[in-house]
């Protein structure tokens, strides 16, 4: 249903989700290095992740699974991306 509504919505296929912003709450801080799980809202939290393709902000580096806007977009098409991208955002 999620690759459905995000190929409905943008035009995007085989996407499951965004990872910007996309926190699962902790109660508590976790015994082992809790600085790495305090996040930007000052909770403690992790990043929810799964398969297929992740759209992402410009922040995180491009990689295999995971699709970011342009950063210098050159063409129509390149911007056409970025505007589309950035609903999810």
């Amino acid at each position: 249903m999620v690759h459905i509504e995000f190929r409905n919505i943008g035009g995007f296929n085989n996407f499951i989700g965004t990872i910007d912003r996309t926190h699962i709450i902790l109660e508590t801080a976790p015994l082992k290095q809790p600085e790495i799980y305090w996040n930007c809202k000052k909770r403690y939290s992790i990043q929810c992740q799964g398969y297929d393709y992740l759209l992402e902000d410009s922040a995180y580096p491009l990689s295999s699974f995971l699709i970011k806007p342009f950063n210098n977009p050159v063409t129509d098409l390149q911007t056409c991306f970025n505007i589309t991208q950035a609903v999810y955002d």
